[in-house]
């Protein structure tokens, strides 16, 4: 996740790239080497107006 004020990025390893990398390579038949999910936003101390 990346915070659109401040720029602090959050690494997070949630299913969803497993699922990206086991049904969509099945369905669109592609060798998935890596998966890269960015998500933006505002982190905590931004969102309370710290930042």
């Amino acid at each position: 996740m990346v915070c659109l004020s401040c720029g602090k990025v959050i690494e997070f390893h949630q299913r969803l790239s497993r699922y990206i990398k086991r049904n969509v390579a099945e369905a669109k038949d592609f060798d998935i080497a890596e998966t890269e999910i960015r998500v933006s936003g505002y982190c905590a101390e931004c969102h309370r107006g710290k930042r």
